[in-house]
């Protein structure tokens, strides 16, 4: 688990796999878990999170979201989405995977560039800052999975100050398409992005005369850039 907490803005990432474990019988199970969950448990003993699981048992393997409630111990666990059951050497070994909610009634998720769930009208209780946590579990068998590449960032969104007023930006992703916005009076430009794209590099083209293209630069959402007088 994090030891830090985090807003309802945040853009959660994970890369999971899980091992090619077979798992034939009914009586066994091995699962991998990335939950968001309120970051208060600890005070208030509320156990409640959103989270994507593969789960493997009886030669079967699938993915599902969900969220779950409990207190304490023992959080029971609903189904949004899931993916089929499919025999455990045919099934997805891994996912890159990217979470949003605002613990309220948003969850969004991302497998890759793909997204598989959304929902603006859910009755969650998870209430903010929030934590993130990885697990393995197995029963009756070992079963190991690998967490990489985890990272959180402030916002699906970053802001660019220090346009001309009204002036179109096309900012570029590495490997993304263009998301393209044009700048208020005052010169201000908020760029929205998918999950999959809130970190990266990228480079930015102005819709002045000169043309200006700047980058490749990192970035992260959340962050907040400005063009010096020069640009």
């Amino acid at each position: 688990m994090t030891r830090d907490t985090y807003p309802p803005t945040s853009v959660f990432h994970i890369h999971m796999a899980r091992q090619d474990v077979d798992v034939p019988q009914k009586n066994c199970s091995g699962e991998a878990i990335f939950a968001v969950q309120t970051g208060t448990t600890k005070k208030t003993g509320v156990l409640n999170y959103v989270l994507v699981a593969s789960t493997t048992n009886a030669g079967l393997t699938h993915w599902l979201v969900g969220y779950a409630e409990g207190k304490v111990a023992n959080a029971k666990t609903t189904v949004l989405w899931e993916t089929p059951y499919v025999e455990t050497d045919r099934a997805d070994k891994y996912q890159d995977i990217s979470l949003r909610t605002d613990g309220r009634t948003s969850l969004e998720v991302w497998f890759g560039t793909r997204l598989v769930y959304s929902s603006q009208r859910l009755d969650l209780h998870i209430d903010p800052p929030f934590q993130s946590y990885l697990e393995v579990q197995g029963l009756q068998i070992g079963y190991v999975s690998t967490f990489t590449d985890f990272s959180v960032v402030a916002d699906s969104a970053l802001t660019i100050r220090g346009l001309h007023p009204h002036e179109a930006v096309s900012f570029v992703p590495n490997g993304q398409p263009a998301v393209d916005v044009v700048a208020s009076a005052t010169g201000e430009a908020r760029i929205p992005l998918p999950l999959p794209a809130v970190r990266g590099t990228a480079t930015m083209t102005l819709g002045r005369a000169s043309g200006l293209r700047l980058g490749p630069f990192p970035y992260a959402g959340g962050d907040e850039g400005r063009l010096n007088e020069s640009g």
